[in-house]
């Protein structure tokens, strides 16, 4: 089979995750400059009583009053060890902050999907949080095509069944860092807010890589059966989804497609069927060349119907 991918990027971003990048960056400069002035404030502070302790006309006027002056140094000195405990403290605490909140925040804006992350961050499990909408844990590619890409789906090894009910495929299922579905629900509430590109990668047995790229891709919500909006492709894999661009989703339990069969049992699995289909990433993980026909991982027209995609994304 062929390993996909699915992701999902705005069409214009790069003005915005230099900006942001930017942004921040100078911010934590910023910070450390004042930790470092208020560090050298609180310093010079305490050379300063110092040195009036150590003035001789200060001892003299005070040497009547040993335990008094005892009592003084020993104050400056339990002052100074707050005063650098204070400082550790709070370089500690802005280092934790920027830590747990890098991954949802970024100068202060929570991030809407992958691409307003700036360049230079890795690919891996990121907190977004869409317009109007509770934050979502996402895995973000940050590599190919110029990262910032949201996943949507990934398919590579055949251990999670996507053969599924129509509950499990709005909600979503399976691990971001291995085979997953990210949710109908939640590919809605991403692609609402704005205008989206769709990058499907296809890698075959031989590990033959090609792409399948869409201009606009929209998902309707829940009360349309997340009805498919594509268009504008480009790529090596040819186009293979056009077909099924205005279809319902359609899983085994709720049959939206045109074909008087269920399109999604037979194919087994769940996909925006037409009559029935032309691409069906969401197949079963089967061999090389499936003993039917049709079933699998598949592409037409890259490689038809008698053979299975390894890997996808």
């Amino acid at each position: 089979m062929e390993d996909c991918l699915l992701i999902l990027v705005p069409s214009v971003v790069t003005v915005f995750i230099a900006l942001y990048g930017y942004t921040v960056e100078l911010r934590i400069n910023q910070i450390k400059d004042e930790l470092v002035k208020v560090k050298t404030q609180h310093i010079q502070e305490i050379n300063g009583l110092k040195e009036d302790l150590k003035s001789k006309s200060m001892i003299e006027e005070t040497s009547a009053h040993g335990k008094e002056l005892e009592d003084i140094r020993s104050i400056l000195k339990e002052t100074d060890s707050v005063r650098k405990t204070e400082f550790h403290e709070m370089t500690k605490n802005i280092t934790k902050y920027f830590k747990e909140t890098d991954n949802r925040y970024y100068c202060g804006k929570a991030l809407g999907d992958c691409s307003d992350l700036p360049e230079g961050y890795r690919s891996g499990i990121y907190k977004i949080q869409p317009t109007k909408s509770d934050e979502l844990d996402v895995y973000c590619q940050m590599v190919d095509y110029g990262g910032g890409w949201t996943v949507i789906q990934r398919r590579e090894s055949g251990d999670l069944d996507f053969f599924l009910e129509w509950t499990k495929y709005k909600e979503g299922f399976g691990r971001l860092d291995q085979e997953f579905w990210l949710g109908n629900d939640n590919i809605h509430t991403i692609t609402s807010q704005g205008r989206y590109e769709l990058m499907i990668d296809l890698y075959d047995f031989d590990n033959y890589q090609v792409f399948a790229n869409y201009q606009y891709f929209y998902v309707g919500d829940e009360s349309s059966n997340y009805r498919l909006n594509v268009y504008g492709y480009r790529g090596t894999a040819g186009d293979s989804l056009n077909y099924h661009n205005g279809m319902p989703f359609s899983t085994f339990d709720k049959d939206n497609d045109l074909s008087k069969n269920n399109c999604a049992k037979d194919g087994v699995g769940a996909w925006w069927f037409n009559d029935c289909y032309k691409s069906h990433l969401n197949g079963i993980f089967l061999s090389k060349i499936p003993g039917t026909v049709w079933k699998g991982i598949h592409w037409r027209d890259w490689l038809g119907g008698v053979y299975s995609q390894e890997l996808l994304e």
